[in-house]
């Protein structure tokens, strides 16, 4: 096997940082291409080494993917290789934590994952049966026909799938979903919305398990052998002027005899709708390299094509894919069913029979215990999946808790849902939000701060627990996106935004779980009248 790293290592010092760590791998200088890593020779994860900083010497510290990390605990032979000729750059056993057997990242029924290019666990095409993948694409060709002969779309099969149909007539090996497309005629953003909302409840009407993810993409779910559901992506491509738009990631000029008439190509032996001129519109999604396998491949996404989808639909997708498969069970963490140390700490707090409003309730566990308690409870997240769930228990409970959506990325939604809570729920009303804050980027706290403003302004108070800035540096149980607040600044944004705080208390010891005993802050929260 080739070894790049020998004499690399040799030119630069004595005291190298190790190839292979707990922590992750180092690669070194001369390597620039999409590189896999193999565990005991299954491929689990793919780099671009270019997303990476190189140190001084050039070589690259790229840490494992945190959903990888709570298999790491064994031993495995680490090989890592670039992926476009099957070069080894190196190869080497490593022993992760204390397990003394095989690391193997595997789901349900010993079916084999990887992490994808979004840093999600799926289950590739490469892994999957024959039936399921004749599953999958009978579904696809069933919604094809719906899109054209009910809803009078012109529609192809688009993104991964024409990749693979184009390259050699078959599914991409390191793809896990089908993807499909329509042009839509409207160039305005909301009639181009409102034509994917009728296509969604045309799918839906078909029978068909449809989630609509944002106004121009909607994803039908079907049910696989292994657990885990694949999905059929739809989306709507428009114009607006001589600029085609696909997906939040591609605005290119193109011309529409790019797309239409439509044409065909054959894809797993079957003859499949395809845009006029596959070339071109393929390069227009991928850049002139499209021909050329990449697992690894990220959109550089122009920010004024990032804006403008932003303000056209709403940002149904901000880290939800996260949320739905944490609460989905599909990333090995265990949630806790149990009430949670700062519920049992406001209940004490809470008037009889008060109402409670569980912002981002996750599992529901708090609000239905919020409800057993006789509190009238309201829980508010942003995942339908877990939301679906916790609606079930408490109607077999015969509970008086219900649940509803909430997008705190999106402002019309925030204030639309404060607005609905404020006039269903008598004031004074209790808002519950925990490990909420931490888990938000900078315009969902803001958006926080407005939904408290609009059902707090008649009374009632705010319970609040984020973690700390100095959490950061405290050992975790998972690996997992958040942030770590400095609770003085916090509280300087609650005062501007025209609240107060009348108690707060922080540290740690308050919410340990596991070998984990995190840095919190409580803030007790009351708003001007």
């Amino acid at each position: 096997m080739t070894d790049l790293v020998s004499s690399h290592l040799a030119a630069t010092g004595p005291t190298p940082r190790p190839r292979v760590s707990d922590e992750g791998l180092t690669l070194p200088a001369e390597v620039d291409a999409t590189t896999d890593v193999l565990f005991d020779g299954r491929r689990v994860w793919s780099i671009a080494p270019f997303e990476f900083r190189p140190d001084s010497s050039g070589d690259r510290w790229v840490p494992w993917p945190r959903l990888l990390m709570p298999s790491l605990d064994g031993i495995t032979t680490v090989t890592v290789m670039e992926h476009h000729n099957e070069r080894v750059i190196f190869e080497e056993d490593h022993a992760f934590g204390a397990g003394t057997q095989r690391v193997r990242f595997e789901g349900p029924g010993g079916a084999l994952r990887v992490i994808d290019k979004w840093g999600f666990i799926q289950r590739p095409f490469a892994h999957q049966s024959r039936e399921i993948r004749d599953d999958l694409l009978n579904r696809a060709e069933l919604i094809l026909e719906i899109l054209r002969e009910e809803c009078g779309l012109s529609a192809w099969i688009a993104f991964g799938s024409l990749l693979g149909a184009v390259r050699d007539g078959t599914m991409i090996g390191h793809d896990s979903d089908v993807d499909l497309a329509y042009l839509s005629s409207h160039e305005h953003p909301t009639d181009v919305a409102r034509e994917m909302f009728h296509v969604s409840r045309t799918l839906q009407a078909r029978g068909l398990s449809v989630s609509t993810r944002t106004g121009s993409f909607c994803a039908v779910s079907v049910p696989s052998e292994h657990g885990q559901a694949t999905p059929i992506d739809v989306y709507a491509c428009f114009y607006v002027g001589d600029t085609l738009y696909e997906t939040a990631s591609v605005g290119a000029p193109l011309p529409r005899e790019a797309i239409l008439p439509l044409g065909t190509v054959q894809f797993e032996g079957r003859t499949m709708p395809a845009p006029a001129d596959t070339d071109a519109l393929l390069e227009a999604s991928y850049g002139p390299s499209w021909r050329v396998p990449d697992p690894a491949f990220a959109y550089d996404i122009p920010r004024a094509v990032k804006r403008r989808f932003n303000g056209w639909f709403i940002q149904s997708m901000k880290r939800r894919r996260y949320w739905d498969r944490l609460y989905g069970g599909m990333l090995g963490i265990d949630i806790p069913a149990e009430p949670s140390p700062f519920g049992a700490w406001v209940l004490p707090q809470l008037e009889p029979g008060a109402a409670v409003i569980d912002l981002g309730c996750g599992n529901g566990r708090d609000s239905l215990w919020f409800a057993e308690q006789g509190h009238p409870t309201t829980g508010l997240d942003f995942s339908p999946a877990t939301l679906g769930r916790a609606r079930k228990k408490a109607a077999a409970a015969g509970l008086p808790a219900t649940f509803a959506s909430v997008n705190l990325y999106d402002y019309r939604t925030t204030v639309t849902r404060a607005a609905i809570v404020a006039r269903e729920l008598p004031a004074p009303r209790t808002v519950y939000a925990r490990f909420l804050l931490h888990q938000l980027e900078r315009d969902g706290i803001s958006n926080t701060w407005r939904f408290l403003d609009m059902t707090l302004r008649r009374g009632g108070r705010a319970f609040l627990e984020f973690r700390t800035h100095r959490d950061k540096e405290r050992p975790h149980t998972y690996a997992g996106y958040r942030r770590f607040l400095d609770p003085d600044e916090i509280c300087r944004e609650i005062k501007a935004a025209g609240g107060s705080v009348v108690d707060r208390l922080e540290g740690s010891g308050l919410a340990p779980y596991q070998d984990e005993d995190p840095d919190i802050c409580r803030l007790t929260v009351v708003w001007q009248r």
